[in-house]
């Protein structure tokens, strides 16, 4: 699997933890951490409507063996991939609105009309669904182009920021489309609370963004 962004950064002496999904299924072979009386925060956000052993534990898997490789001794990580994100810190991040670290992920070719890409008011419609209690954090939308061409679009924030945060760091997240992304024909943006996403072709379900919260253990060997 290809990541599409990994971030490490403080250094700890290290010592091997082992996470274990709520099913009882051990997953992640093992974390970078230290034993020390601040606790280790840790999450695995996996995409929405994909089967979970097909799919989400070898992202997973795939995931953490990275983090291991890339990132030793180290308190904080993140790797984003197309369907999951796996994450741990010392510090608590859960319920809170971040986008201190991204990813960002674009299309090579350019589209010949980026003017009739209605970004704007497609994410404004898409970032209202995300933020309704029912939907789960997710967002998805679509608009006909001039050239016959539909832009689909999608916003996924986890499940624990409130619907605020959750807008606010989706407003982040689409900031970077005028930024960076135009007028690439298609682009993803991986904040650490959420995540958006456009292409001129259907991506939607199964393949969604990688950021559906999943309860975790952590066990220290």
């Amino acid at each position: 699997m290809l990541n599409r962004g990994l971030m490490c950064q403080s250094s700890w002496n290290s010592t091997t933890y082992f996470i274990v999904l709520e099913d009882g299924e051990e997953q992640v072979k093992s974390l970078v951490g230290k034993q020390r009386k601040t606790p280790l925060y840790k999450a695995v956000k996996l995409a929405a409507n994909l089967n979970i052993k097909e799919y989400c534990y070898p992202c997973i898997q795939d995931a953490v063996q990275q983090v291991i490789n890339e990132c030793p001794g180290k308190s904080d990580a993140q790797i984003w991939y197309d369907y999951c994100t796996v994450r741990y810190s010392q510090d608590n991040f859960f319920g809170m609105f971040d986008a201190s670290q991204n990813a960002l992920v674009r299309n090579q070719d350019d589209y010949k009309d980026p003017e009739s890409y209605e970004l704007g008011p497609l994410f404004e419609d898409i970032i209202s669904k995300a933020v309704e209690h029912a939907s789960g954090g997710i967002g998805t939308g679509k608009v006909d182009l001039p050239d016959s061409h539909t832009l689909y679009g999608a916003a996924q924030c986890t499940t624990d920021p409130r619907p605020f945060d959750c807008a606010q760091c989706l407003g982040a997240a689409v900031k970077e489309f005028d930024d960076f992304c135009k007028p690439k024909r298609g682009c993803r943006v991986y904040l650490s609370s959420c995540a958006v996403r456009y292409e001129i072709y259907n991506f939607l379900p199964p393949m969604m963004l990688g950021l559906r919260r999943f309860k975790v253990k952590l066990w220290k060997s």
